[in-house]
Formats: structure tokens, sequence, C-alpha cells
């Protein structure tokens, strides 16, 4: 019975190591990203991280990023002129789409006009993160 438990967790450590390792990944099978945000200060962070990813020479970047913000707080910092405009001005990497969540904006009324140009509105956050990750995006949540 001890073989076989200890078969078994050495199957399971050889399949995680395998799986680790598609999620890292050669520079040539990079992962998409998406983050789940909703506090300004994470916005931030998430930006920076995607930008020190993409300079990463030994493999660390992603094919495709998506910032996905919900609540008042992450939403609110996307408005034009808002604490975020001049980084979300700054996005020149066309690999990266920051999202606002509808179901934010309905609840604390904030028209899509409000927004900077840049951000992108999605129905519902939580779902939008839930489809990526179904479509295969590496998904972190701050």
């Amino acid at each position: 019975m001890q073989k076989i438990i200890y078969l078994l967790i050495c199957v399971g450590l050889l399949i995680t190591s395998f799986s680790f390792g598609k999620i890292v990944g050669e520079k040539d099978d990079q992962q998409n990203i998406a983050l789940l945000v909703r506090k300004p200060n994470h916005l931030k962070v998430s930006l920076l991280t995607l930008y020190e990813m993409k300079k990463d020479q030994t493999g660390g970047g992603y094919k495709s990023a998506s910032i996905i913000v919900c609540g008042k707080d992450g939403v609110e910092s996307l408005k034009k002129g808002g604490v975020f405009s001049k980084d979300l001005l700054e996005i020149k990497d066309k690999e990266i789409s920051v999202k606002a969540c509808g179901v934010t904006m309905k609840k604390f009324d904030i028209r899509k006009n409000e927004l900077d140009e840049k951000v992108e509105i999605v129905k519902n956050g939580l779902l939008e993160m839930i489809r990526l990750k179904r479509a295969g995006y590496l998904g972190i949540d701050l």
C-alpha cells in the first residue's frame, strides 16, 4: 500500500513539474496573463510588473496581458485626468489591455465617457476573468 501511495505521489510531482514548465515556458512559448485588480495601487504594480516581464530576456515575458479592474476605487482611478491617466497613456504595448468592470460602473454610476480612451469596458469583470482563465490565461488576483 505504501508503495502505491509513493508511486502516486511521484507521478503527481512529475505531472506538476511538466505543467509548471509549460507556465514558465521558453521565450517562444510565452503565456497569456490576466490580472484582476481592485485597488488603484494594484493597477500601478500590475503595469510595472508587465513592463519588467517584457524586458526579461530569460523567457519570462507574455504573449498578451489583460488587466481587469473591478471595485469603485479601482475603476474610478481609470477616469480621464485621474490618478492613472498618465500611466494609461504610456501603454504603448499592444499586448496590454486594461478592462473596466461594467457591473462596478453601473453600481457607482460611472459612465463610459468618463474613462480614459484606452480602457475597454466588459460587462462583468469577474466573468471576464473566468473566461480568460478558461481560455488558458494564467490568472492572478490582487
